[in-house]
C-alpha cells in the first residue's frame, strides 16, 4: 500500500488503534496488515516515535513491552 505523505499515512495508523484503547507493537502490526499494509517492525516503531508519539500516542512500558494508547 502507497501513502501520499506523512498525514495519510499517520491516519492510517490512527484509524486502526481506538480512543483510550492499548495495544502493542505486533497487535498493530496485525492490524495494519489485515488493512493492507505490513510494514517491518523497525519501520512502524520509527514512523510512531518520529511522527506520532507524544502527540498522537501516548507510550506505557509494560515488563518491557511498549503499550500505545490513542490520546
Amino acid at each position: 500500500m502507497r501513502f501520499w505523505n506523512r498525514d495519510h499515512k499517520r491516519k492510517f495508523i490512527l484509524e486502526a488503534i481506538g480512543y483510550g484503547e492499548k495495544v502493542s507493537l505486533s497487535e498493530l502490526m496485525d492490524r495494519l496488515a489485515s488493512r493492507g499494509y505490513r510494514p517491518s517492525r523497525h519501520e512502524l516503531a520509527l514512523f510512531i516515535r518520529n511522527n506520532m508519539l507524544y502527540r498522537y500516542l501516548a507510550v506505557e512500558k509494560k515488563n518491557g513491552i511498549n503499550l500505545y494508547r490513542r490520546i
